[in-house]
């Protein structure tokens, strides 16, 4: 069902998947339509023993080149970066490290 802006989703890949959105209009033509795809961004979420997130903490991200992102888990205890590129990246919090894989998700 289209948005107030027009713009609709329709399912992602066979088998699941994010929806992909579906932007209407365009130059001169009010009919076109598109569909643009865009990467999943980088997300891991941080939560206690009880499972409650943990919001605000501080992380390091490594990536396999070496670059360093740095920031704070949201509301949520959610890290999510679309600046990460695929590949292996090491989480650095306080003095733990967790590495995580390409396309792994857990």
């Amino acid at each position: 069902m289209p948005d107030e802006n027009g713009a609709s989703s329709t399912q992602g890949p066979a088998g699941g998947g994010r929806p992909i959105p579906v932007e209407r209009g365009g130059p001169g033509d009010e009919r076109f339509n598109r569909i643009v795809l865009r990467p999943a961004p980088f997300a891991v979420r941080l939560v206690d023993e009880e499972g409650e997130p943990k919001e605000g903490v501080a992380y390091v991200l490594t990536t396999e080149d070496g670059t360093e992102l740095s920031g704070e888990t949201d509301a949520q205890g959610w890290i999510r970066r679309w600046d990460v590129p695929a590949g292996r990246v090491s989480v650095r919090i306080d003095d733990e490290t967790l590495v995580v894989g390409d396309g792994e998700e857990g």
